[in-house]
């Protein structure tokens, strides 16, 4: 299970790694790196429609 603070420190260190790095990264941290990153983009989303909906 991935941390907040991991993923950060991944996300930030990510443009630096090398390709092979990423390559040999294990598909479960790479799923978990990618629903970490829906979830929070799906709740940006609605965050955003619920501010729209409340200004109308």
């Amino acid at each position: 299970i991935l941390t907040l603070s991991n993923t950060l420190y991944v996300s930030s260190v990510s443009p630096l790694m090398p390709l092979e790095r990423l390559i040999s990264m294990p598909i479960e941290t790479f799923l978990h790196f990618i629903i970490l990153v829906s979830v929070s983009i799906t709740y940006v989303l609605k965050e955003k429609k619920k501010r729209a909906s409340s200004f109308e």
